[in-house]
């Protein structure tokens, strides 16, 4: 996006994002060790990557009142299904951790049940969406 409507002005970003991360490293490591030097290159890179730069970008493009709006409706639908999805996938997961992995059949057809379960969700969920079934089709058709 940031190519195509030229707007550059976030070039501070990568600064701003750089002392977050120092702030946030240092006190978590000082309480938590290593880890904590993790979780705050994570949290830099979640408050600036993923919420303070596109919302530049959608303020300028759509308007201030408007950028919040479109972003969140950009970003919280997959962010949802994917909760939805890991959910579920962690629940079969549980359900059939209880067989015994004995030989490689036993654990080819555990991995192919999670996976089938997993696949189904994804295409249940995401079917509704007009692109996804684009997306569908056009692997279909490569396919077959």
């Amino acid at each position: 996006f940031k190519n195509a409507t030229g707007f550059f002005g976030d070039v501070y970003y990568p600064l701003l994002e750089g002392v977050v991360n120092l702030f946030f490293s240092a006190l978590l490591a000082f309480y938590i060790g290593l880890p904590g030097i993790i979780i705050g290159t994570i949290i830099s890179n979640v408050l600036i990557t993923l919420i303070a730069k596109p919302l530049y970008l959608y303020g300028k493009m759509f308007g201030r009142f408007n950028a919040l709006k479109k972003y969140l409706s950009f970003v919280l639908k997959p962010l949802i299904f994917s909760f939805v999805i890991f959910a579920v996938f962690y629940f079969t997961r549980e359900q059939i951790i209880f067989f015994k992995v004995s030989n490689w059949f036993d654990f080819i057809s555990k991995l192919t049940i999670v996976s089938l379960v997993s696949m189904i969700i994804v295409f249940a969920v995401f079917y509704a969406d007009a692109n996804f079934r684009s997306f569908v089709k056009r692997i279909l058709r490569v396919v077959f």
